[in-house]
C-alpha cells in the first residue's frame, strides 16, 4: 500500500511540473521573456468566456473608476501570474517584453505609473490581489496580435514591500 501511494504521490508531483512547463512553452511561443528566476504564482488555462481588454486610461464615471475605452472579445483566455525575484524595475521588465512582443503584433495600448491609475483598479479588474501596490511603480501593456486574431495583456506592478509582479493574459479571438 505504501509503494501504491509513493507512485501517486510521484504522478501527480510529475503532472504538476509539466504544467509549469507547459505554460512558459505556450509563452514563449508569443516570445515573450520569462526571467530564470520567476515563480509561477498562479495559472488559469483556456477560459471561453467573454473577456475584457482594456485599451484607455481609467476614468471616474459616477465616482467609478472606468476604463475610457475597452472592447469586449469572445474566445479562450490564459493568464500567468509571476513573482519576479530578481527584478528591480517595473519598467525595464515591460521594456524587454514589450520589444519581445512587436516582433508578434502591434501595441494597442501602454500607460505608466500614475498614468495607468488605480492600482486597487487593476488588482480588482486583473483578479490578482497580489498586484496591488504604489501607482507609481505600475505598468500596463496591451498589443494586438499579428491579423487580428488576439492580444495580450501585461501588468507589472511593484508592491510595497518591493516584490515585482508580472500578470500575462493572452486572449485568443473564437471567430463565430
Amino acid at each position: 500500500m505504501r509503494s501504491l501511494t509513493v507512485v501517486v504521490m510521484a504522478m501527480v508531483l510529475a503532472m504538476m511540473l509539466s504544467l509549469d512547463v507547459v505554460a512558459e512553452l505556450e509563452l514563449n511561443r508569443l516570445a515573450i521573456p520569462i526571467p530564470s528566476d520567476a515563480e509561477l504564482v498562479e495559472e488559469e488555462v483556456g477560459k471561453v468566456a467573454s473577456h475584457i481588454v482594456i485599451l484607455g486610461a481609467l476614468e471616474k464615471v459616477n465616482h467609478e473608476l472606468k476604463p475610457e475605452s475597452s472592447i469586449n472579445v469572445r474566445g479562450t483566455k490564459s493568464s500567468y501570474t509571476y513573482y519576479l525575484p530578481g527584478a528591480r524595475k517595473t519598467q525595464d521588465v515591460v521594456d524587454e517584453i514589450s520589444g519581445a512582443l512587436v516582433t508578434v503584433g502591434q501595441i494597442a495600448y501602454q500607460c505608466s505609473s500614475r498614468t495607468c491609475g488605480s492600482s486597487s483598479y487593476w488588482a480588482k479588474e486583473l483578479d490578482r490581489s497580489v498586484l496591488y501596490g504604489p501607482e507609481q511603480f505600475q505598468q500596463y501593456l496591451v498589443v494586438e496580435i499579428d491579423e487580428g486574431t488576439g492580444y495580450v495583456i501585461v501588468y507589472v506592478g511593484q508592491r510595497a514591500t518591493r516584490k515585482i509582479y508580472m500578470h500575462i493574459e493572452r486572449v485568443d479571438k473564437i471567430n463565430e
